[in-house]
């Protein structure tokens, strides 16, 4: 496992872990000359004095493992947002949409503006978005707002 990167969220054997704390560890895949950096988000189970036993919050591979303290960061939780933080896009809005494929690869990106926003009971909202003199209707997921 390489060490864990810079993450700006605090880590190392001089910060304070406890149990049901939240950490991120990072490795890598090395394949002819290439490498690819992985990343998983665990929690604590048990604090030692140079090790934690960490558990993977989600995945496949949910097996209880040993590190050391050094290559773990911790996750310092922030206030939740409440909804009232969170600015909804609206009719005229200028945003970025794009598709992309399974593994992250964007295949389409473009931006404009809100036409219409779609938003019924139990389904999920919809933007209509009006770019190049072309309406698409993209899901709100994949949509990011750049000016309100």
């Amino acid at each position: 496992m390489l060490p864990a990167l810079y993450l700006n969220i605090g880590g190392g054997l001089d910060v304070t872990f406890n149990q049901k704390d939240m950490v991120v560890i990072t490795g890598a895949i090395k394949t002819n000359g290439s490498c690819k950096l992985t990343a998983g988000i665990y929690e604590i189970c048990f604090v030692g004095l140079r090790d934690l036993l960490v558990f993977p919050i989600n995945g496949y591979n949910k097996r209880i493992f040993k590190i050391n303290k050094a290559l773990c960061e911790k996750i310092e939780l922030k206030k939740p947002l409440v909804k009232e933080d969170i600015i909804e896009p609206k009719i005229g809005s200028l945003v970025l949409a794009w598709d992309a494929t399974w593994d992250g690869i964007i295949k389409e990106q473009f931006v404009g503006h809100i036409q219409e926003i779609q938003d019924s009971p139990g389904r999920e909202t919809f933007y209509i978005i009006l770019a190049n003199n072309k309406s698409t209707r993209v899901c709100e997921n994949l949509v990011l707002l750049l000016e309100y």
